[in-house]
């Protein structure tokens, strides 16, 4: 389960770098820098923050076998997979219906 966890967290670092690269492309293509600024927020918030909240607690379970950490680990994990998708989907009630993803 731990590389699985391991693998989603390098996945989030890629995939939040290369949001990175593409909000920079298109703000040199002319784009605002409102998002350009969001983009490098996210990345730099999104990846200790996913490190810190959902794989240390992880580690922790595994590593001393408690059902309480595994529950939290769950919840947080949750949370994190809830907030990909509301980024993926980008609502128009944030950011006038820019994508975080």
């Amino acid at each position: 389960m731990q590389y699985v966890a391991f693998a989603s967290f390098l996945g989030l670092v890629c995939c939040l770098f290369w949001n990175v690269i593409a909000v920079t492309t298109a703000w040199i293509k002319g784009e605002g820098v409102k998002i350009w600024l969001l983009a490098i927020i996210y990345f730099i918030s999104g990846v200790p923050g996913a490190y810190v909240l959902w794989y240390r607690p992880l580690y922790n379970a595994m590593r001393t076998d408690s059902a309480l950490k595994f529950g939290l680990f769950f919840l947080l994990y949750v949370f994190h997979i809830l907030f990909c998708v509301f980024s993926a989907v980008a609502p128009p009630v944030v950011f006038e219906g820019k994508s975080l993803a």
